[in-house]
């Protein structure tokens, strides 16, 4: 990196755009990635709610396999 310094350039200066580059798409994967995660999770906490709510008022565990 000394040398990319001491010597002002074309190729320094795209290489450090070219890793800028980069990291901004992995930071909008790994947004992306967590917005899906999150909305997984919220899917699965209303799932897991209602089967509670269900088991509250009907008494019966929603996954068993008994009819």
């Amino acid at each position: 990196m000394a040398s990319a310094l001491a010597k002002p350039g074309r190729p320094a200066g795209k290489a450090v755009q070219k890793q800028q580059r980069d990291a901004r798409k992995t930071i909008k994967k790994l947004k992306a990635e967590v917005r899906r995660k999150d909305r997984v999770l919220a899917e699965t906490t209303s799932l897991l709610v209602l089967s509670k709510k269900l088991e509250a008022l009907y008494g019966v565990d929603p996954d068993s396999e008994d009819s």
